[in-house]
């Protein structure tokens, strides 16, 4: 399972509809499509079912939920240091004359 899986998976989870996931990842919906048929296809179950125009996960999608989001959560530190470098400016990238 790639990061990218994850991120799809989180957003559909999130949203509850590919077309607002797509909107969210700032993605085409056809690419999103992609990526969640390559993800099931890699992990060898369905993740969504489709019920009244939304996406239901799965007792499998629901399983990794949990890891999911913990991983998200353990991802927030690095969004923050992220942001607190850009907005210091310490690592500026040098120009080029």
């Amino acid at each position: 399972m790639r990061l990218r899986d994850i991120e799809v998976i989180q957003a559909i989870l999130q949203t509850g509809q590919l077309n607002s996931a797509a909107q969210l990842l700032q993605l085409p919906p056809e690419i999103l499509d992609g990526f969640l048929r390559d993800a099931e296809q890699s992990l060898g179950f369905m993740l969504f079912a489709s019920i009244r125009a939304r996406l239901q996960p799965t007792r499998e999608c629901l399983a990794l939920q949990a890891e999911i989001n913990r991983l998200y959560g353990e991802l927030d530190p690095i969004r923050r240091l992220a942001s607190s470098l850009r907005h210091s400016g310490a690592f500026m990238r040098p120009r080029i004359l």
